[in-house]
Order: C-alpha cells, then sequence, then structure tokens
C-alpha cells in the first residue's frame, strides 16, 4: 500500500542511443564522400596513386549501398523505439548542420592533410549540435512509462522540474502533531490529534515516500481501526527510515502483543528501552508480556521499574500488586493496592481486589470495609450486585449472620443485573446457604434447586440441597429417606464428616445399631476431632 515511487530512464536512454547512432551513420557518410574527393584529384596530380577507375566504381557503390542499409536499419530501430516525434521533435531535428553543405566545402581543392582537417572539423560541428540540443529527452513518469502510448515531450536538461516536496510549514505541522500525541497521555485528546494529524501525513507520503513521522501516523490510524496488518507495514517503512525512534519499537512490540506473538513482542520492548529506558509504558507493556510467558519474577521487576520511572503511575501500581499476589507475598501486594488507592481513591477495581486479598487473609474486618467503601461510590449493575455478594460472604465467615443475610437477599434481588447463568447460580446458592444457617431449611431448599435451574453442574448447590432433603426427611419423621440423603451426600463427597454421624442417627431410629455402631467407628477414626463428645456418647449408647 506504501510504494515510493520510482523512476524509469529507459526512454531517456534509448533516445541518446539513437543520437549516437546517428552520429556515426553521418560521420561515415562524410568520410565516403570526402575519399571519393580525394581519388578526383589524384588523377590531376602525378604524385598521387591513381587507382584502377573500375575498382574504384565497384568500392563506391558497395560503400553506398552499405550506407543505405545501415540508414534503412536504424529507421527501422527508431521506428520500434518510439512513435512518430511531434511538430516540435521535427524542429529540432533541423538544428543539424545540413550534410551536403558541409561536404561542398570539403569539395574545394586541397592537399589530403587538409582535408582531414575538414572532415575533423565537420564531425565537431556536428557533435557540438547534437550536444548542444537533443532531439528530445522521455519524460519522467510517477507511474509506469508507456513508451508506445505516448511520444516524450521536449525537455531542457537544465530545465528539469525539481520534485514536489512538502513545505516547511507542512513538516512543521507534522512535528507539533507527533509531538502533542506522543506526550499526552489523555486518550481523547490523543485522538483528536490522530484525526488531524493522519490526514497530514498521507498528504506528505505523496509527496516525501521517506518520511518516517508520517508512516507512524499512519499506523496509529490503522492500528486504531484495528487494521493490525496495515498498520504493522506501515510501521516497518518508519523503522525502514529511522532505526533509532524507541516509541516505533513500543508501538511495534504492543502489534505482536496483539498477535500474541509474545516472544517477539519482547523482544521489541527491550530494544526500545535499549533506545530510551524512561519511558515508563514500555516498562508496563514488557511487564504484561512476561504474564503471558508466565515468567512472574521478570514481569514484577519490570512493573517495578516502571513505577520507578513514574512513581504516580497508577497502572503500573495496579499490575505490581496483582503480580505479588500471584507470588503468594500478600504482604507486599496490600502495600501495593494501598499505592493505587492513594493515587487515584475513585478506581474502584483496586479497593474490591483489596477486599478479597483481606478475605484469602482471614482479615474479615478489612475485607468487610473495602466492600462497604466500594458500595458507596457504585451505582446500580451487574458490579454493585457481585460486591453485595462478596460482602456477604464476608459476614458469613465473620459469624455476622443476620447481617449476611440483608446482603445476601439485595443481591439475590439483583441478580438480572448478572449476564452469566453460572454468577446467577452463585448469588442465589449464597442466598439458600445464609437462610440455611438462620434455620429456614425449606426457604433454602428453594433456592438451592434454583441455583441448580441455573447451573446444573454447581456442586455446592448439589450438597447443600441433598443435605437440606435429608435434614428435612429426619424432622419430618421419614428415617429411611433421610438415611438414603445423607448415604448420596457421602458418595459426591466422601470427607463430609457430619453425613455420616447423621447416619448413624437415622440407623439408631431404625433399630439397625450394628451398622449405626460401624459408621460411628469409622468416623471415630477417621476425624476424631469431629464432634468428638456427641460421638462418644452415642458409641456408649451402643456398647
Amino acid at each position: 500500500m506504501f510504494e515510493r515511487p520510482g523512476k524509469n530512464k529507459n526512454v531517456m536512454k534509448s533516445a541518446i542511443l539513437i543520437e549516437l547512432l546517428a552520429i556515426i551513420v553521418l560521420v561515415l557518410l562524410l568520410l565516403y564522400q570526402c575519399r571519393g574527393k580525394t581519388i578526383a584529384v589524384a588523377e590531376s596530380d602525378p604524385n598521387v596513386i591513381t587507382l584502377d577507375s573500375s575498382l574504384a566504381e565497384s568500392e563506391d557503390a558497395e560503400d553506398a549501398a552499405v550506407g543505405a542499409g545501415n540508414v534503412a536499419s536504424l529507421t527501422s530501430e527508431l521506428s520500434l523505439e518510439q512513435e512518430a516525434p511531434d511538430e516540435a521533435a521535427v524542429a529540432d531535428l533541423t538544428d543539424i548542420p545540413d550534410v551536403s553543405d558541409l561536404a561542398t566545402e570539403a569539395a574545394e581543392p586541397a592537399e589530403p592533410k587538409e582535408k582531414v582537417v575538414v572532415v575533423e572539423k565537420i564531425v565537431e560541428r556536428v557533435v557540438e549540435k547534437v550536444v548542444e540540443k537533443p532531439v528530445y529527452l522521455a519524460a519522467e513518469e510517477k507511474s509506469e512509462v508507456k513508451v508506445a502510448a505516448q511520444a516524450a515531450p521536449t525537455v531542457e536538461p537544465t530545465e528539469q522540474s525539481a520534485p514536489d516536496l512538502p513545505s516547511a510549514q507542512e513538516e512543521e505541522s507534522l512535528n507539533s502533531f507527533f509531538g502533542s500525541y506522543t506526550e499526552d497521555e489523555n486518550e481523547e485528546e490523543k485522538d483528536s490529534v490522530l484525526d488531524d494529524a493522519v490526514k497530514l501525513a498521507r498528504q506528505i507520503l505523496e509527496k516525501d515516500p521517506t518520511n518516517d513521522k508520517a508512516y507512524y501516523f499512519v499506523s496509529q490510524d490503522e492500528l486504531k481501526k484495528r487494521n493490525y496488518d496495515l498498520a504493522m507495514e506501515a510501521l516497518q517503512h518508519a523503522l525502514e527510515y529511522n532505526e533509532l525512534n524507541y516509541l516505533y519499537y513500543y508501538d511495534y512490540g504492543k502489534l505482536f502483543f496483539v498477535r500474541k506473538d509474545f516472544v517477539t513482542a519482547a523482544k521489541q520492548f527491550k530494544r526500545s528501552i535499549e533506545l530510551n529506558d524512561h519511558f515508563h509504558p514500555t516498562w508496563y507493556n514488557l511487564g504484561l508480556t512476561y504474564l503471558k510467558l508466565n515468567l512472574y519474577e521478570p514481569a514484577l521487576e519490570a512493573f517495578l521499574t516502571s513505577v520507578e520511572v513514574k512513581p504516580d503511575y497508577e497502572k503500573g501500581w495496579l499490575e505490581t500488586a496483582r503480580t505479588y499476589n500471584r507470588l503468594k507475598d500478600s504482604d507486599n501486594a496490600i502495600h501495593a493496592y494501598k499505592k493505587v488507592i492513594s493515587i487515584n481513591g475513585r478506581n474502584l477495581q483496586p479497593v474490591m481486589e483489596l477486599g478479597s486479598l483481606y478475605f484469602e487473609a482471614c482479615r474479615f474486618v478489612e475485607a468487610e470495609d473495602m466492600y462497604k467503601a466500594a458500595l458507596e461510590n457504585l451505582s446500580k449493575g451487574e458490579e454493585q450486585t457481585m460486591t453485595k455478594y462478596n460482602l456477604s460472604i464476608v459476614l458469613i465467615e465473620d459469624k455476622k449472620d443476620e447481617e449476611a443475610r440483608n446482603y445476601a437477599w439485595a443481591a439475590y434481588e439483583e441478580k438480572d443485573f448478572i449476564q452469566s447463568d453460572s454468577g446467577k447460580a452463585n448469588v442465589t446458592y449464597n442466598y439458600g446457604l445464609v437462610m440455611e444457617l438462620l434455620g429456614n431449611n425449606d426457604a433454602a431448599l428453594e433456592l438451592y434447586k434454583e441455583a441448580l435451574s441455573y447451573n446444573g453442574e454447581h456442586a455446592k448447590a448439589k450438597l447443600h440441597l441433598i443435605n437440606s432433603q435429608a435434614n428435612a426427611a429426619f424432622i419430618s419423621g421419614d428415617f429411611e429417606a433421610s438415611k438414603n440423603y445423607y448415604i448420596e451426600l457421602i458418595n459426591v463427597d466422601k470427607e463430609n464428616w457430619g453425613a455420616y454421624l447423621n447416619v448413624a442417627k437415622c440407623l439408631i431410629q431404625l433399630g439397625d445399631n450394628e451398622n449405626a455402631l460401624r459408621y460411628l467407628a469409622y468416623l471415630n477414626s477417621k476425624a476424631p476431632d469431629f464432634k468428638s463428645e456427641e460421638v462418644e456418647m452415642l458409641l456408649n449408647t451402643l456398647l
């Protein structure tokens, strides 16, 4: 797409070659005429050897034939090389000296040595006239020259027009755009600059196909349009004409990142850093590339360098926190999250991520504070609903069941904001769990069923549904059904020690003490600390 116009000089070379051939033919003809005059003088000079007249006539005839043949051959070549010249070209031909007039000047009686001087003079005048003003010069075309379709105009060599280069004002404007675009971090303002810059850049490339900054703006425009191949092609041209601009390698790396060629992307980012190691976005993008390659330690180093170069770099601190968290370094991750929040308190993403990190560290009060702070700034929508859901989980773990129910119910009521069915299943299950903890088993049972309607493979919903069914059957006195539910629960979760205890209770109610004793003995051997007092009491009752 970005072809640079070439120059075709074949027509000019052909014209010059034809002129030289014409000169050679004219000189040959003049030499033949001069030799004939010399023979005539020799007949009257006894000191000159006289040639056999018949032989001379024969040679003159052959020479004339040869001369005519050369002219005919040359005429044939001319007809193949170009169309008939226009009137201006024909007029130029008349400027060449008349050969017959020159030959007459040489025909006057003179010594042979003088005749040679006359011939040299003739050649000099012919050559001088041709060099002074050529017959024609082929015009240079921007596109491919079509000689057969159009006659070349006559152009004086000293009057060839200069290339149409960009004006100083255009160059200055492009440089101004380049400075504004590369220094501004506001994306809206950068887009505004790009819209104006790319128009000028394309105009400049029509005049100067070696302008690297113009190619850079074209690449940015194509990247914005997601035309990644065209963006890469333009950036390759920019690098072709300027291999020392760190921004070109930076954007080149981003294009390879988009193509998921992370190894090559890393190489381009490193080259950009070699040229300028104080450009923080390059370090940041190198870190992201390392993450894609599962190189967490180098990624962390790159992110730390980005915030060292620019201490208030919000994105760099956020990725630093996340990478510390991946490396299980909770303390440094918490410090980095707090740094992000101090830079931009309106960014709620790090607030909620810090809340999750506190929850994983069993720092429930701090987790609760983070989620409540986020809710104060969130409007209705999926993000607010999921934050209420997360807060209810924190409160459940912190044994605040009543408060947990309020947030779990609020999230359940707003579950339609959630786009995925798996998300709806989680919110519904969580509300059922709170209701079960509060002793409302019937409500919990229905909520577990609803959760499974959104996601039939929801494991926790399955377990709690079976457990709720078993509890409901036991309360109603249907010990056989309750026993079967608990055994089903054990088949799903082999370490559900409560299910073993409840099976034993059902068997005792059914009068099957032998099997009840067997379940209690197995439970006591595998989990001796699980409700040890209750298990010991039942064993004493059966023994």
